[in-house]
């Protein structure tokens, strides 16, 4: 019997008792919209208004010594980069010359994980995939020239990350930077931006604020971090010269570490939030390089535990955590994983899990879209009610927009939208290469907010109908601040005043 299913043996003896929400969420009214694929087409080009860069730098995590044709003298070769897949540079320090060449290198390649190694030639081979098609390039430094020279693909098929934006309980913005460069705070009411520091130790994927505080999960290994507003930053601050900045656990880092998620959940990375009606902050992610499926996880700031589980996520990475009935249960959206537990075997198609919170245990499947990929991006619109956007399986150009009964898990609706959910076909990604920022995002108007390809759309919940707002490029994470919306991106933080209708 798989850990799921007697999770699922558990949940049908509770409702025996009567111990469950047993409403149903009635019919819900579609719109059936012959018109949209026009309204996509013909989407009005939004111009935002820049707030700046907040948080700038460059990563200098490589250096490479190669030694000189003459046997007397070495070359150092320091990579910097912005982002994991460029603009990288390449400076070439001849020790024996003394002159210095700065070389642009191509983008899309992660030059930072790359295989290298000296030829019996003098020159140095350096191997690395390319994004775009995933087959291994194959770039070779002389170092009688100092220059890097690119060979092309030489193995075929051989083979970004989000970066949030939340609102604090001071109704600041807290945001990061792409790829470890800092993290930032944005108070909209003086439009001044904070820089409070290195990333250390954690690239943020999702926040979320219980009882005044903001705890924000990621990457590496889910960390979990709790701020208070009402402290100053002091993560990986220092001072005087010569006093290190307290530990990352420390009681005086603010930011705090509280403890890592993938002890008990294997993930690598956490991706989404939610507040349980116990009290408890939830979290779902799913694992990287080490393991495929996905892993559910929480923390008591009462007790100030920290605990979770994956083997009955074992063929399922969790993409999307929301909650419902009031809190009484969470909804997790995952996405098809081979099963390590079951011969590496991935299941037909995705599943929504209903995790009820007051019995801590995995209450309910469905399967809202038949053999999806994934359940997509979902949120609880009213009582009971779940929206969710997901793909359409064999059809790269369409999404699906559909709707769930939490308490009988019916599906109460399926509406086809001319437009996909990403131009990334694959989406979800593991990691997202192509830095989108796909998210509901609940509006002051009523609507439900959020991306379909690069145009800005809001979805009345009355009768599921879609209404374009217009193209954005490029996308960003959406957060609204009254009536303005807030977009991140891969540097400049960019907002939208008053496009919310007034509610």
């Amino acid at each position: 019997m798989s850990p799921r299913f007697q999770h699922l043996v558990h949940w049908t003896a509770l409702a025996a008792l009567g111990l469950l929400h047993n409403a149903a969420a009635g019919p819900w009214p579609v719109s059936q919209q012959p018109e949209l694929k026009q309204a996509f087409e013909r989407a009005p080009a939004l111009q935002t208004e820049s707030l700046g860069e907040p948080a700038r730098g460059v990563n200098v995590w490589e250096r490479w010594l190669v030694p000189n044709p003459d046997g007397q003298s070495w070359d150092v070769l320091q990579i910097y980069f912005k982002e994991y897949y460029g603009p990288t540079w390449l400076c070439a320090v001849d020790l024996g010359t003394g002159e210095v060449k700065k070389q642009r290198l191509p983008d899309d390649h992660q030059f930072y994980l790359s295989g290298r190694a000296l030829g019996f030639d003098g020159k140095y081979y350096i191997a690395t995939p390319y994004a775009k098609t995933w087959s291994m390039a194959l770039f070779v430094y002389d170092p009688a020239t100092n220059t890097i020279e690119e060979r092309g693909e030489i193995v075929p098929g051989l083979g970004g990350e989000v970066r949030p934006l939340v609102t604090g309980p001071d109704r600041r913005i807290y945001g990061t930077g792409d790829d470890y460069v800092g993290t930032f705070i944005f108070d909209p009411k003086t439009d001044q931006t904070i820089y409070s520091g290195p990333r250390t130790g954690l690239a943020p994927y999702t926040g979320i604020v219980c009882d005044g505080k903001l705890y924000q999960s990621g990457y590496p290994g889910g960390p979990l971090f709790v701020f208070d507003p009402a402290q100053p930053w002091t993560l990986g601050k220092g001072g005087p010269p010569g006093d290190a900045p307290p530990d990352r656990g420390d009681r005086r880092s603010n930011p705090r570490l509280i403890g890592e998620f993938y002890r008990s959940t294997r993930v690598g990375l956490m991706h989404s939030s939610a507040l349980g009606a116990d009290g408890r902050v939830y979290f779902g992610g799913f694992g990287l390089r080490h393991y495929t499926g996905g892993g559910f996880g929480w923390y008591d700031p009462k007790t100030r535990k920290l605990d979770g589980f994956w083997k009955p996520l074992s063929d399922y990475a969790v993409h999307w955590v929301t909650p419902a009935l009031d809190g009484n249960v969470i909804v997790i959206s995952t996405r098809r994983a081979a099963d390590e537990l079951n011969n590496n075997q991935a299941p037909p198609e995705a599943r929504l899990l209903v995790f009820d919170v007051n019995a801590q245990m995995i209450a309910r499947e469905m399967v809202p879209v038949a053999k999806a990929r994934t359940t997509g991006l979902i949120a609880e619109v009213a009582p009971g009610r779940l929206l969710g956007l997901t793909s359409v399986p064999a059809q790269s150009d369409r999404s699906i927009l559909y709707g769930v009964d939490v308490n009988t898990g019916e599906t109460l609706f399926t509406k086809e939208l001319p437009s996909p959910v990403s131009k990334d076909t694959s989406w979800p990604h593991w990691v997202d290469p192509s830095y989108e920022y796909h998210a509901f995002v609940r509006g002051p108007d009523g609507s439900v907010w959020t991306w379909l390809k690069d145009v800005l759309v809001r979805i009345d919940l009355q009768d599921a109908s879609v209404h374009v707002v217009g193209k954005v490029n490029p996308v960003g994470w959406p957060t609204f601040v009254g009536r303005d919306l807030y977009l991140s991106g891969s540097e400049q933080l960019r907002r939208f005043r008053g496009i919310a209708p007034a509610p």
